[in-house]
């Protein structure tokens, strides 16, 4: 059964690098159950995936997460890839199907995976903030929004105030092709150099007139699901984040 179950996730992780039918930025989440013992064989599966000649063809970005906090979710870790688009992400996945170097990730990854893992699509509508790929502590919030434009309108007022110019975190707003906890409609994720960065942003934006104007809009246009902390462990690719989110916003 674990065998199926882990064939089943990685089939899955590489199908969802198909991400939406317009030409836009895109990504992909995999959820992984790991024993500790067996988190090194998973980052030297995709080691060995990455570095075989098909895997240096990799025109976006994967990124392995550690999940630091996420309720009573029981995974342990988050495969997320990054497309330019869905044209790119088919392409690069049909040719690597077909090279002997999936095969042998197949085979090293039976096992190490304890079950079949949830799984999320979205494509990015807007960002802002430094997009460097030195960030590598992750919130994600995943919220269901009734009025999209009044809280696109929101986020950019507040990234071009006082405030928002000078955070050192990057954000992104996604709207979710589909999957995710309580079926949200986008996720804003904030990226941090470190936690102690993080910790530092919440504590200056505390009782802020324009952070409070933010979330007094997020409130009244969405319902909030809650979030998730994430930690890089490794990624694989030679595009960086910044080429790969660029929406020229």
């Amino acid at each position: 059964m674990r065998k199926i179950l882990t064939t089943m996730t990685a089939a899955v992780l590489l199908c969802s690098w198909s991400l939406h039918a317009t030409a836009a930025p895109g990504w992909s989440a995999t959820g992984l159950t790991v024993m500790p013992e067996n988190a090194g064989k998973v980052v030297a599966a995709f080691d060995a995936l990455f570095d075989s000649k098909v895997g240096r063809k990799l025109p976006g970005r994967v990124i392995l997460r550690a999940n630091l906090a996420d309720g009573n979710n029981p995974e342990t870790h988050a495969i997320v890839s990054l497309f330019r688009s869905a044209a790119e992400s088919e392409a690069y996945r049909a040719e690597l199907w077909a090279d002997p170097a999936w095969a042998e990730f197949m085979a090293a990854m039976r096992g190490l995976n304890e079950t079949a893992g949830s799984t999320m699509r979205g494509m990015i509508a807007y960002n802002s903030g430094e997009r460097t790929d030195s960030d590598v502590v992750w919130v994600n919030h995943y919220v269901t929004v009734s009025e999209p434009a009044v809280l696109l309108s929101a986020m950019r007022n507040y990234n071009q105030s006082a405030t928002g110019q000078a955070a050192p975190s990057q954000v992104h707003l996604s709207a979710v092709v589909a999957g995710g906890p309580g079926s949200p409609s986008h996720i804003i994720s904030v990226g941090w150099a470190s936690e102690a960065e993080w910790e530092g942003e919440v504590q200056r934006t505390a009782g802020n007139p324009q952070w409070n104007a933010l979330i007094r809009t997020m409130r009244a246009v969405s319902e909030y699901h809650g979030a998730t902390l994430q930690r890089d462990i490794k990624s694989w690719g030679k595009a960086s984040v910044e080429e790969i989110t660029n929406l020229g916003n």
